[in-house]
């Protein structure tokens, strides 16, 4: 997450399909690496392009 790109907009967070992003309204919001499926979605979600792609993001979900 880039935070001084992050409007926390929620459609990251509400897109995302592992609840690994947190945070409240008028802050950056954290994604937590430890839930993270990696599947994208907030990525594609973001309209702003503060998320960029993690570490060994693969493009598939973890199972």
């Amino acid at each position: 997450m880039t935070p001084e790109k992050c409007r926390s907009c929620d459609k990251c967070k509400k897109a995302c399909k592992a609840g690994a992003i947190r945070g409240e309204r008028g802050k950056a919001y954290v994604i937590d690496e430890q839930k993270c499926i990696k599947c994208g979605t907030c990525i594609k979600r973001c309209r702003d392009k503060a998320i960029k792609k993690l570490e060994m993001y693969s493009g598939e979900a973890k199972p």
